[in-house]
């Protein structure tokens, strides 16, 4: 059986061997200057475990730190810390956190800042750390290696994602195979990459918007792709991506560039959608139907089977 500890540390603490023990019952399960609420069984099974990645432990909660986490003290209060090796249940939980409501830090706090903005910034930057830390043990435990015959013993297979609404910030999931994806309404923020990623089952989009680069080349999509009301404030590239089943773009808008070279679209594709920029289909193939709206971004001639 996998713990919480397992999955997401797997380094001692920095100048030990080991990871710290749970405290006896005799002992306060509090670090100093660490939230009373939080000093649970639970607690000391998730948050007192090894730096990641030589750094300081950023799910190592302190006083001002205790807000970014009250979903996962809770599942350990519910008996949830110990799971299956399939993961389902960490997956489940990286995700209800991911989509619980968070601001970006400011890019540059003003030096007049009193003390409350400065106290909000640092605990936005905090959770800012946590979020990246669940983006990638997502990524990492989604990712089953270059030969997805035989997996890596890491990945977590047929998983579904449940990030409706969610913010992510550098969400990077290359490669990644994942079941059913649900990203309605979430906010990518920086560079997004879906590089060589496969959905087995259905992916939606829907009314979701990417605020920097968004990455989809070489990727699969197996179900239904449904990208329907996105908006992509920046260049977003669908190079050599295989869409098996229904792609759906309908009302999309796309501010900047838009590529669609050697995409492969055998089911219905709907691009009632808004380009603004540079757009280039050069080199689709359609098995249906070339979207009327299409025809004049393809340098090249159009490949439609039924003509």
């Amino acid at each position: 059986m996998e713990t919480w500890t397992d999955v997401l540390f797997t380094r001692p603490v920095a100048g030990s061997t080991t990871s710290r023990p749970p405290p006896s019952g005799s002992e306060s399960p509090c670090p100093p200057g660490t939230s009373p609420r939080l000093c649970t069984p639970g607690y000391d099974a998730i948050h007192q475990a090894a730096p990641v990645d030589g750094e300081r432990n950023p799910l190592l909660l302190t006083q001002r730190q205790a807000e970014p986490l009250p979903f996962s003290v809770a599942m350990c209060r519910s008996g949830l810390c110990t799971v299956t090796p399939a993961g389902g249940t960490i997956v489940n939980v990286l995700c209800a956190y991911l989509r619980m409501p968070y601001t970006l830090p400011d890019a540059h706090l003003p030096e007049d800042a009193d003390d409350t903005a400065r106290d909000v910034q640092e605990q936005r930057v905090q959770e800012r750390e946590v979020r990246l830390t669940a983006q990638r043990i997502l990524s990492t435990r989604l990712y089953p290696g270059r030969n997805p015959d035989h997996p890596h013993e890491t990945f977590w297979a047929n998983m579904n994602l449940d990030l409706t609404g969610a913010t992510l910030i550098d969400f990077h999931p290359i490669g990644c195979r994942i079941n059913i994806g649900r990203f309605d309404g979430a906010t990518f923020t920086g560079t997004t990459r879906f590089d060589d990623a496969t959905f087995t089952g259905h992916a939606w989009f829907e009314h979701a918007t990417f605020t920097g680069e968004a990455h989809y080349p070489d990727a699969t999509f197996n179900g239904r792709a449904m990208f329907s009301h996105a908006t992509f404030t920046g260049d977003v590239w669908f190079n050599r991506v295989t869409f098996t089943g229904t792609a759906w773009f309908s009302r999309a808008t796309f501010a900047e560039g838009a590529f669609y070279i050697d995409t492969t679209f055998a089911g219905d594709a709907l691009f009632n959608a808004t380009f603004t920029a540079t757009t280039n289909f050069d080199g689709a193939t359609f098995h249906v139907l070339v979207p009327p709206n299409i025809r004049r971004f393809m340098g090249r001639p159009p490949q439609d089977s039924n003509t």
